[in-house]
């Protein structure tokens, strides 16, 4: 029985276990270049890249089980 996506024998690929960390470090590198490079539009492209690693973080401590 495979498990969210998985392989039939419950392993994970690296795509599928690296996929989630490489996206939210892909986002915060062009959060944190935007901060250097202008104001104005780049100031807000970067507050809202960088707030994407503190919303999956509150989103998963908020449905951890209790």
């Amino acid at each position: 029985m495979a498990i969210n996506g998985s392989a039939p024998g419950g392993r994970l690929s690296l795509r599928q276990v690296f996929a989630a960390p490489l996206a939210i470090a892909i986002v915060s590198i062009i959060g944190l270049v935007s901060a250097l490079v202008g104001d104005d539009i780049w100031d807000v492209l970067s507050w809202l890249t960088l707030a994407v690693p503190v919303a999956v973080i509150l989103w998963y401590w908020l449905r951890r089980p209790t």
